[in-house]
């Protein structure tokens, strides 16, 4: 987590930077498209964390119905669901 710390610091640095008006357009070029590298990159890691709280909290959850005698239905969280 400390790449995504660390990416998220420079994404929130480089904008800063796009917004100051003072440098050259060439510059802030370069600076929005490492800006979105950066952006797809931290959106991967989101998504991967994601899904890493899918599975522990359906794992929870399994492991909290099974104990259920008169459950059948399996409860599925969809907290980070589009």
């Amino acid at each position: 987590m400390k790449d995504f710390e660390k990416n998220l610091a420079r994404l929130e640095e480089i904008n800063e930077k796009i917004k100051d008006s003072a440098i050259p357009l060439e510059q802030s070029i370069a600076l929005f498209e490492e800006g979105l590298s950066l952006a797809k990159k931290l959106e991967n890691d989101l998504k991967k964390v994601e899904q890493k709280v899918e599975i522990l909290i359906n794992t929870n959850v399994t492991t909290s119905s099974d104990s259920d005698a008169g459950s059948e239905e399996e409860p599925e969280f969809g907290l980070f669901s589009s």
